[in-house]
């Protein structure tokens, strides 16, 4: 009777904590799969994303940054590049679509933000570059772009040797928009 009920209850119990492991795995699983496959497609759209931040026009670039995206759907980096593109061809309000589009994808990120700033500022949105800016600084307050653009500044007032500490400074530290200059040889 009772006896049978617990035995019954407990392999049960066994049985569903078993079950339950063997779900957890193959989640992990599908999750590592699907993680191995987005870094694939992001590898695969790199040179293109490479070859439209070198190219001199943005009637050039732009067209392979769509194909990049068919590569890579939803990587931060089509639309953060397509937001730079678009500010050197003075066409503001567009960046400050596309820097919005690469927040969507990647929230909180401190290069996307200033990107937007700078867009919206261009466009004429003052407020909202200040609101930008202040979330960026909030994020990444000793940012390796902050330092640079203490050194230029510095660099500006020809005060040389600050702007070589600044830079040093900026340099040294853990990175954004700075770091990826740096891989791409522009700093």
């Amino acid at each position: 009777g009772a006896r049978t009920f617990w035995v019954v209850q407990d392999n049960a119990s066994r049985q569903a904590e078993q079950n339950a492991g063997a779900k957890a795995q193959e989640t992990v699983g599908k999750l590592v799969l699907l993680r191995k496959a987005r870094e694939a497609r992001q590898q695969a759209a790199r040179p293109l994303l490479e070859e439209a931040t070198s190219a001199a026009l943005p009637a050039k670039a732009l067209p392979l940054l769509e194909e990049a995206e068919t590569l890579a759907p939803g990587w931060a980096e089509i639309p953060l590049a397509r937001g730079r593109l678009l500010m050197k061809a003075g066409r503001a309000p567009e960046a400050a679509l596309a820097f919005t589009e690469a927040l969507k994808r990647r929230p909180a990120d401190p290069v996307s933000l200033r990107g937007r700033a700078a867009a919206r500022q261009a466009a004429g949105d003052s407020a909202g570059a200040r609101a930008d800016r202040a979330a960026a600084e909030a994020l990444a307050p000793t940012s390796s772009s902050r330092a640079l653009t203490r050194g230029q500044k510095a660099l500006a007032q020809s005060k040389v040797q600050e702007a070589m500490a600044a830079i040093s400074e900026g340099l040294a530290l853990p990175g954004d928009d700075l770091r990826g200059l740096k891989a791409r040889g522009e700093a």
